[in-house]
This record gives structure tokens, sequence and C-alpha cells, in this order.
């Protein structure tokens, strides 16, 4: 329809204008405007409507017949001469117009295509123009970006890459170079930045000569550059993985130039020129024997040779083993283009087989020279050996070829059918269950035809990946006797040769199918053998062990009857003997262990006894009969008797070392007093007194040496020293009315600043009695002569306490401490 409109326009102004030309006097001087006002609609549409040019045309030259005809009354021939003349012309400028749009359409089209950024920089308006493919590179359109300048290139630019672009904007203007080429990187919209090829040169001077405009394109070079990174990691990667190769590589061309050689080619073959590329290999080696020269020829022709022991005689005499291989590469077009040669240095390799090689025979020598048999065999589905040293036939008590025969293996060793299907089936069932623990058996006979039985153990260890085993086997007929004897002294017990509790479970078993009746048992148990034992160490106790066995064995006249069932732990079994013999019999052991004592330390025997009369009652019920009434008795004698040894123990220290008897009653008095300061009353204050008399208990353990030592102790001394508040819990623990003595012995060098031991107490976490005594025991031990050093005055040792207050001792302790001595001191 506007095409329409448009011809309805050009008719009518061709009528208009006809009809002008009608009304006004028609002359020659009208003819020739009317002439030059069509050749200028016929340019103006050309330019701006050519497809309506030819109606137009039309309508133009209808126009210009009519108007001649109207005035003249005729056809002139000149109107026809001319109206030939303006279609031509329009012909001619619609070919032209026609020709030069297409071409720029292409133009365009191509650019487009090939997704070129374009610009222009026009320098003396400062105008640049861009078209949108440009803004398209880096994420935007041009209107995001207006206003356009040449700043908006310079914003997106990386600052780095715009001190380079202006270095080569200047030397085009400076007329240094014609035109530029520039990589640089732009921000995307995105916030990445996009490599970009960027190119320009002048197109446009000033009559001066100075540049007027600068265009150019950019093309986004993203992919190439990352592909050019990823070429350069591969190079670098595969250069890289080829020097640290084990071979060393040289790359040759067909006339023997090197246009690669690794980092290991250079130091294997002593190069010392560091760049040996282009130069020629017989050249770089003019003394190369002309053997190598030949293989070089071969495989020009095609040939692969390779060698993988070759002798490679070095300048300083030695002489190394090399590896090596040489082939061709080929061209594009599968020519030979020249060969590579792969070369390793295997002198060492050489060096370490043979040493293989010596320790194999040496294996094998040692393996023949073990005193077991072992080899490596299949069992599964045929037994068939590999190897075996010599001692594993012999072990077995055949031959090697009996042996090596095809699954003869349990034919050639055990004689007797019937019992080598037994084993046979043992075996293989224990070899297919997988289980490496069942591939043991132990002490099977071997028995030979009037030979002596031998006794043999046979162990196999699969090999990982592979169905073969290595198979083991030791004569242990010397072991096996040697076992029997053991199992018999398995029933004795070694420290009092009486016998042990296996041999008790299996009396009281057996007692259950005989009919001698009444039936005795006494179960015993040592009262006080624990503190002997913290006291005055293990020999102590084993030799109150070995008493109890002694006395027991006069008592009863044999030991056929007496049992050792446990550490502290006796019993005895007596056949046809009532309750009232029982009895007469516990008295008369009770009698007996009443004068036995360990360095002054007496211990008892507490005894529980029960009996049966009838097989009715089983032989556990009577156990558990006796050891009910031995419990019994514990109770009622053995607390008593702890306390008797603890407070002989505490007599003897004080005998022993008069020095620590005067310093415990000290610290214990000391302790009353300050007890009594804060308030301790009655039975608590016994208890502290008794806490302070015995808080050194455990120092009977700590040997002589150290305790009598005249200087001070070094650090393992020390360190053993130390332990006697673990002693001293221990012997005071065995008694349960010294529990909590048994706690303040322990903790009576705790500091109150956690730095004392034995557990690193602190502040109110260590007992206030043990926090009364380490104040006492400090005090007494400061103001009393030593073999090595003074007493300090009263004076002096308060200082000392004092400045040890939060640290050491106690505060408030120490403040009530410090007053009772300055009173007493006043007193």
């Amino acid at each position: 329809m506007k095409r329409l409109s448009k011809r309805l326009i050009y008719g009518l102004v061709i009528v208009i204008y006809t009809g002008l030309a009608y009304v006004f006097k028609y002359s020659t001087d009208t003819h020739i405007l009317i002439v030059q006002t069509q050749y200028v609609f016929i340019f103006l549409i050309a330019l701006y409507d050519r497809k309506s040019l030819f109606l137009t045309l039309f309508f133009l030259i209808a126009g210009h017949l009519t108007v001649d005809i109207i005035n003249q009354g005729t056809l002139p021939y000149h109107v026809m001469t001319e109206s030939i003349v303006q279609l031509l012309t329009a012909v001619f400028l619609y070919v032209i117009i026609t020709a030069k749009e297409t071409q720029s359409k292409r133009y365009a089209n191509v650019i487009e295509a090939s997704k070129i950024g374009t610009w222009e920089w026009n320098l003396e308006t400062n105008v640049c123009i861009y078209n949108e493919r440009w803004a398209n590179i880096c994420g935007y359109t041009l209107d995001e970006l207006r206003p356009l300048s040449i700043d908006t290139w310079k914003r997106l630019v990386h600052p780095e890459d715009n001190i380079e672009s202006d270095r080569k904007f200047e030397a085009i203007l400076c007329k240094e170079s014609d035109d530029y080429t520039h990589q640089l990187r732009m921000r995307h919209k995105d916030g990445h930045w996009v490599w970009v090829q960027d190119r320009g040169n002048v197109v446009s001077w000033t009559k001066e000569g100075k540049p007027k405009v600068i265009a150019g394109t950019h093309t986004d070079i993203t992919h190439e550059m990352a592909l050019k990174d990823r070429i350069k990691y591969t190079r670098d990667l595969m250069t890289y993985i080829i020097d640290h190769a084990n071979a060393a590589i040289a790359v040759h061309d067909r006339e023997m130039n090197y246009i690669f050689a690794s980092r290991k080619y250079y130091t294997d073959y002593q190069i010392e020129d560091d760049n040996i590329i282009g130069r020629n290999h017989y050249d770089v080696f003019p003394d190369l024997p002309q053997a190598w020269r030949a293989v070089h020829q071969r495989v020009l022709k095609g040939a692969v040779e390779r060698s993988d022991r070759d002798p490679y005689p070095r300048m300083d005499g030695r002489v190394d083993t090399t590896r090596w291989e040489c082939r061709p590469w080929y061209e594009d077009d599968g020519s030979i283009g020249g060969l590579v040669v792969y070369t390793e240095v295997i002198t060492d390799l050489v060096q370490r087989e043979l040493d293989l090689e010596r320790s194999k025979n040496l294996l094998q020598n040692v393996m023949d020279s073990l005193p077991i048999g072992i080899a490596v065999n299949s069992i599964l589905p045929h037994v068939d050996f590999n190897y075996m040293n010599e001692k594993f036939p012999l072990t077995y008590r055949t031959t090697r070829e009996a042996l090596e025969q095809h699954d003869h293996f349990f034919e050639a060793v055990y004689e007797d059918p019937k019992f080598r299907e037994v084993i046979k089936k043992q075996v293989m069932e224990d070899i297919q269950s997988g289980d490496p623990d069942r591939m043991a058996w132990k002490d099977i006979p071997i028995t030979r035809e009037g030979q002596e039985t031998r006794y043999i153990s046979a162990y196999a260890t699969p090999v990982l990946g592979s169905d073969m085993l290595i198979s083991t086997v030791i004569d242990v007929t010397e072991q096996k006797l040697r076992e029997d004897e053991a199992l018999r002294i398995a029933y004795t017990d070694a420290l009092t040769g009486l016998w042990n509790r296996l041999s008790f479970s299996e009396r009281l078993n057996t007692s259950d199918q005989q009919l001698v009746y009444p039936y005795a048992l006494l179960i015993m148990d040592i009262n006080g053998l624990k503190i002997i034992n913290d006291a005055f160490g293990t020999e102590k106790g084993n030799e109150a062990l070995k008493n109890v066995g002694e006395v027991l064995k006069q008592v009863v006249g044999s030991r056929d009857r007496i049992f050792r069932i446990g550490g502290d732990e006796f019993a005895i079994t007596l056949e046809n003997l009532g309750d009232e013999e029982a009895e007469t019999l516990r008295l008369k052991l009770m009698e007996a262990m009443r004068d036995l004592t360990i360095d002054d330390v007496s211990y008892s025997l507490s005894i529980g006894l029960a009996c049966k009369a009838s097989i009715d009652e089983p032989s556990a019920q009577m156990l558990k009969r006796a050891e009910e009434d031995m419990y019994k008795k514990k109770v009622l004698e053995g607390q008593s008797v702890r306390n008797r040894a603890i407070m002989s123990i505490l007599s003897m220290l004080a005998d022993k070392y008069e020095e620590e008897r005067v310093h415990s009653e000290r610290v214990s008095e000391l302790c009353m007093t300050v007890g009594a300061s804060l308030g301790v009353t009655g039975e608590d204050l016994e208890e502290l007194r008794m806490a302070g008399m015995l808080h050194d208990i455990g120092k009977i353990a700590i040997p002589d040496r150290i305790l009598d030592k005249p200087g001070k102790l070094d650090d393992d001394e020390w360190v053993i020293m130390k332990q006697h508040t673990f002693y001293g819990y221990n012997i005071l623990k065995a008694a349960d009315e010294y529990t909590n003595l048994a706690l303040y012995a322990l903790t009576h060098h705790e500091r109150y600043d956690g730095n004392g031991y034995p557990k690193g107490l602190k502040g109110e976490e260590i007992p206030l009695y043990s926090r009364i005594i380490s104040v006492a025991d400090a005090y007494e031990a400061m103001t009393s002569d030593r073999i090595y050093r003074k007493r300090l005055s009263d004076q002096d040792a308060l200082n000392e306490l004092k400045r040890c207050s939060g640290s050491q001792f106690d505060p408030k302790i120490i403040d009530v401490f410090m007053d009772i001595v300055m009173q007493l001191s006043m007193g």
C-alpha cells in the first residue's frame, strides 16, 4: 500500500507538472526545463526508491509526450530521442546503484558472518563508530554502551593492555608504522576477560599530513588463546615427561640433524654444548662407530633396530651397559622424516640382576641349609611341586623323586591307607576354606615299617594372585616329647611344688564318679600376703607362699592331696573324712600357721570347710560352700591380721630408721595442732593424727641405698623415692579401716598449684588432711638436721613456707600454721 501510494503521488506530480506546462505558454525554454526536471526526478527516484524508478519514468515520459502533443499537435522526433536517453539513463543508474548496494550488502554479510567487530575513530571530532558485533564481543549491545567514544574502548580494555594499545596508536600517529596488530583483553559484561585481536591503520589524513581517521577491527580470539595455552601446556607437559623419563630421547631429521634432545640425553651422553638443536649428530659425536651409522641408514629406510644389552665406553674408561631402540618417524604424507633414538643406561639394572642372581643362589644355599623343609607347590586339584629344598623330602622320610611324581604326595608320605585318607581329607578341607588359621597341621605321626615313629608339623601359606602354596614342614619329634613332659609339669605349681589349679579341677571332676565318701574339701586364703608384697616385694611374698606349702605338707602328711589354686589360695581334698575330723584338721592348720612371720610381719590362713556324704551333691556345689565358709572367716580374721601387719611395718620402719620415727611423730603432732586450730575434733582428729603418723609408711619398700644416702638423690633415685606414695597407698588400702589414710599417704606430696605428684591434683582437689600433712612434713624436714645439710631456723623455715604459699601449699593452712608456730615460740 505504501508503494502504491508513492506511485500515485508520482503520477499526480507528473499530471500537475504537465498541466502547468499546458497552462503556461509552451516554449523552447519550457521544454528544456521539463527535460531537466525529468532528469532530476530520475536521479532522485533511483537513489531513494529504485524499485519505483521505471514506473515513475513511464509517467514522466508519458507526461512529456502529452505536453508536446498538446502544444505542437504532433509528436516530435526529438522527444522520442529524449525519452530513449532518459530510459537508458534510468537503466544505467539502476544497474550502478544496484551493484553498489549488492556489494555493500555482501561486505556487510561477510563482516557479520566473520563475527568481526569494526570501529572507526575520527581524531578531529573525537567521534567513534562501532558496529553491533563490536559490542556483542563483550556481551553488550551498542545502546548499553552509549554515549560512544574512545573512552568506551579504554574502559573495557585491561589496564595492562591499555598501555600497549596507547604505544601502538602513538606509533602509527607518528608514522613509525602504517598499521598495527595487538592482542588485548577486554572485560566481558559478566566479569571475565575476553581476548581480542585488535588491528587498525590510518585511513584518512589531513592536508597537513596529520592522521584524521583511524579504522580497524576487533576479533574474538578467546578460544584461540585458550587453545594456544592448552597447546603450550601440553607441549610443556610432554617435555617434562620426556625429560624425566628413564630413557634418553633424541629426534633427528633425514640428514641426522637434531630436532629434539631430552635433558637426560645431554646428561647420559655428557654433552657439554647446552643446545645441539640443528647440529648434525655426527658432528656432536665425531668418533661414532660405523656400526651405529649403518643402523641409522637402515632405520631411515624403514627398519626398527633395538638392543637390550649394548656396551657403551666412556671417556674416563668406564663401560656402561645401554638398552636402546631406533625407529623412523613419518611426515603427514607418509614419507620418513627422520628417526627417533631411545636409549637407557641400565648399568645399575644389570648390576642388580647380577646381584639378584647371586642372592638367588645364596638363597638356594640358605634354603637347603635350613633345618626345616620348604617347598612351593599346588594342591588343588593336584599336588605338584615347583620347588623343594633338600630338607623337605628328608623331613617326610621319603625322596625328592617320589614327591615330584604327579599327584603322588600323600601316597609317598603316609603308608597306612586309612590314615592317609583321613589326613588327605582334612588337608583338602582346610585348604578349600581359605582360612590361613586352618592351614596348619601339628604333631602328625609319620610311620615307616620297622622304623621309629616321627612327628611333623606342616604349614601352608597361599601365594597371592596364584594357586600356589608355600609349604613348610618341621620335624617336631623332640618338641613333642618335651611337651609331653611339660604337660606333666603343667599340673604342678612351680613355686611350692604342690599340684596346681588344673590338677585341682580334674580332681574335683573325678570325685563325682568315685564312691569314696564322706569327702572333705578345705579352701584356704592367706591373710596379709598383699601387704607383704607391697611392703617387701614379691620375693618375700613368694617366701610366705612356700612357707604355707611346707606347713600344709607337714600337717596333712602328703602333697598328693594339697593344691595351690590361685595367687594366695590353697585347697585340700580328703577322702573318707567326715565333718568332725575335717574340723579338727582345720584347727590344727590354723594353730600351725599362728607363728608364721616374714620380717616380723605375721600372716595367717582363713580356712573354709565343706563335706559331702554322697554323690548326690555335685563337687561344684561343695566348692561353693567351702568358699563361702572361707569368706566368712576371712572377714572376721583377715582385717585384724592386716591391721597388725600395718602396725608391724610402721614399727619396723621406725626401728630401722630412727630419723623416720622422729619425723613421723613430729609430723603427727603438728597435724593434730593444725587440725585442732581448724576445728577438727574427736575421731576426725584421731584420723588426722594417724594420717600424719603413717604418711611415709610406703618408704619401707624403698631400697636402703636410697633412704640411707648421705647426699642428695639423683634424678633416677628421685623417681624411685617418689614411688613411696604408691607403696604407702597399697599397704594402707589393704586394711578397710585405713582406706582414708591410704588416700592421704598417696596425695600428701601434691602441690596447691597442681605441679605435685603423683596425680597432679590442684587446690581443693587435694584432700584437706593431705594439705595439712604437706605443710607439717615440709616444716619438720626443714627444721631437722639431715646428713647432707643442717637444719633451718624456725623463722627461716616459716619464711620458706610463706614464700611457697599459694604455689606448693594451701594459703589458709600456711596462715594457721604460722600463727601456731609463732604462739609456740612466744610461749
